[in-house]
């Protein structure tokens, strides 16, 4: 019983938790990590620790959300989370987590981070869309903006190599998806990081590492729910 007891909170606080901490009442939000929370927030305890997400995620668990969730996983620490959609306008989702820091993604780039310290402020990436919809390309600007130390807004330009690197096939979730895999080479005064996309054949990108700031590093993003 208490191996149950465990393993039923853990599963509340790495997908539910993100509807406790004021994500919003949408219906399609109550329809999904809500029925999850509702039945199982009695049952953690205020000193129960977080864990890491992909510790506990089932396809079981996800499947009983309406709601989407994206996995994130900064790459320095190795620590994995989930968000679900806080607003959505048009093609700009900005994603919360437990913890009511989050990320915005357009079009499934990201292209802002808040509550980490040292955010990515904003991205301008419309040649970046244009690329990984028309097979790649050279000479890419992007624009990025970053929150320093001082709470600063410090703007960043940058020239990118989108590169095609062939087909891979990923499992999310115990489903298999084939994807057109995209490298993102990006050079500046500000210094050269890559970013990857992994590309469905309908254009979503499923899965993404991208470059926050050079403080923050990289964190890799996959589409569980959608």
């Amino acid at each position: 019983m208490g191996a149950v007891l465990a393993m039923t909170r853990h599963l509340a606080w790495a997908l539910g938790l993100a509807v406790l901490a004021g994500c919003g009442n949408t219906d399609q939000q109550d329809a999904g990590l809500n029925l999850v929370t509702s039945r199982l927030a009695a049952l953690i305890s205020s000193e129960e620790e977080v864990p890491d997400a992909r510790e506990v995620l089932t396809p079981e668990l996800l499947a009983s959300s309406d709601t989407p969730v994206l996995l994130a996983i900064f790459l320095k620490p190795d620590n994995g989370f989930t968000l679900i959609p806080l607003q959505v306008a048009g093609d700009v989702i900005q994603w919360r987590d437990a913890a009511n820091a989050g990320m915005i993604r357009r079009d499934g780039i990201l292209v802002g981070t808040r509550g980490y310290g040292f955010d990515l402020w904003s991205s301008e990436v419309e040649e970046l869309r244009v690329a990984l919809r028309t097979g790649g390309g050279p000479d890419v600007v992007r624009v990025n903006r970053y929150l320093n130390g001082e709470n600063q807004i410090v703007r960043q330009q940058f020239i990118c190599d989108v590169v095609p690197e062939g087909t891979q096939t990923l499992s999310i979730v115990g489903r298999d998806m084939a994807t057109q895999l995209y490298r993102e080479v990006c050079s500046g005064p500000g210094g050269r990081f890559e970013n990857q996309y992994w590309v469905r054949g309908d254009g979503r990108i499923v899965r993404s590492i991208e470059h926050v700031s050079d403080e923050i590093g990289a964190v890799d993003l996959t589409l569980l729910v959608e």
